[in-house]
């Protein structure tokens, strides 16, 4: 239920402005759901005595920005920005901004995960510390609706989270209205556009590193097979690592799960392989594997990091839980230096400066308690549910 109350009066040459300012504020404090109904034009003006066309330029800025979506003959909407867990900046509302960038993500219509909230916070951040406004496409799998807005919207630059293949539609319509792309992530990459993520090959092999010089030479890797590049630099890293390091090198080290197989059968491909490779340590290549491990850990047949030490590609956060403890070693992304960075480059295309294609910067060790010393001399670190 909508329950906005303005806060009166509004400066007469800076209504729109901070009306819109006003009902960020509302939204971004509150639990709202994507799709729910928002404030008609007509309440807004009953509310704040204001002109239909003050109104409308208060709410054409909340929709630009994602907060709200209008459609003819149904009404106003609330926007995917409610879902977006990082604070509104003045910035983002900033009427005649020198550059627009129009973002395009690809995940549930309600759900924004941990890595696109990230990502969007270091954009936010970059773009407060610029004339940059940040306008969000949505989130719909629908490219054919982004279009519509981005036709609209007739941003400086579009960039796109995630690199899904479903987003090369849109890109394509981008360039062909002059509107140069940024893609977050390595799914597009043969499309030769600026890209810009997390090193997955140096991110595994940080972790095996950190392994090893915890004591172990039995080092395993579980992931998953989803269809794209990081999967082949997350093979990369491990035997990159296990050279470096000494550490047993075999390709039955590595438990490969099917992204399209039920958690069950993980569990099970989990459960055979630690019995039959027999490792001391595991990374996860995929902080989302540790899901297909908690059945193993819930029955107690798996206990954390006792009988297995275990490390996470990726700060995933229901990996703790799924593994039974407090907290998670793993290796952490720079989610918010990729968000920066995205918007950096699309600065530099916009202006004609020169940039770095293709940036992968790096992960770093992220301390927790799923991981003990192999020696058996050491000083054991306790158990989470020892402390």
């Amino acid at each position: 239920m909508i329950n906005f109350t303005p806060v009166l009066p509004l400066p007469p040459k800076r209504a729109a402005e901070v009306l819109g300012q006003q009902l960020v504020d509302y939204l971004s404090s509150g639990e709202f759901q994507p799709g729910g109904t928002f404030l008609s034009d007509h309440e807004l003006m009953r509310l704040t005595g204001l002109s239909r066309n003050t109104v409308r330029k208060a709410l054409e800025t909340l929709r630009r920005a994602g907060w709200i979506e209008r459609e003819f003959g149904r009404g106003t909407f609330i926007g995917p920005r409610v879902a977006i867990r990082v604070p509104a900046r003045n910035s983002e509302l900033r009427v005649g901004s020198a550059v627009r960038l129009a973002v395009a993500m690809y995940c549930a219509r309600s759900h924004i995960d941990w890595y696109t909230n990230g990502v969007l916070g270091g954009m936010d951040h970059c773009a407060s510390q610029h004339t940059i406004s940040l306008e969000l496409l949505g989130m719909s799998g629908d490219p054919h609706q982004l279009l519509r807005r981005m036709q609209v919207s007739r941003p400086n630059a579009l960039v796109c989270l995630g690199g899904e293949i479903e987003q090369a539609y849109l890109i394509a319509q981008a360039d062909r209205m002059g509107i140069p792309s940024v893609v977050v992530g390595l799914k597009l990459y043969d499309l030769d556009l600026p890209t810009v993520c997390q090193d997955d090959r140096q991110g595994i092999r940080l972790a095996v590193e950190y392994l090893a010089q915890r004591g172990h030479s039995r080092i395993g890797l579980i992931s998953l097979t989803t269809p794209d590049l990081g999967v082949v630099r997350i093979r990369q890293g491990y035997f990159d690592a296990l050279a470096q390091s000494g550490a047993v090198a075999e390709e039955n080290g590595i438990c490969w799960l099917s992204h399209e197989a039920e958690i069950s059968e993980g569990t099970a491909a989990i459960a055979q392989y630690l019995d039959r490779w027999r490792p001391t340590a595991v990374v996860l290549g995929m902080g989302i594997v540790a899901c297909r491990m908690a059945p193993l850990v819930q029955q107690g047949k798996l206990r954390i990091p006792r009988d297995l030490s275990v490390i996470s590609n990726g700060n995933y956060p229901e990996v703790a839980s799924c593994l039974g403890v407090n907290k998670a070693t793993s290796t952490e992304p720079p989610l918010a230096d990729i968000g920066r960075r995205a918007v950096e480059i699309a600065l530099a295309i916009i202006h004609k400066e020169s940039f770095t294609r293709v940036q992968l910067l790096p992960y770093k060790i992220q301390e927790g308690l799923t991981v003990l010393d192999s020696k058996e001399d050491s000083q054991r670190t306790p158990h989470a549910n020892d402390a």
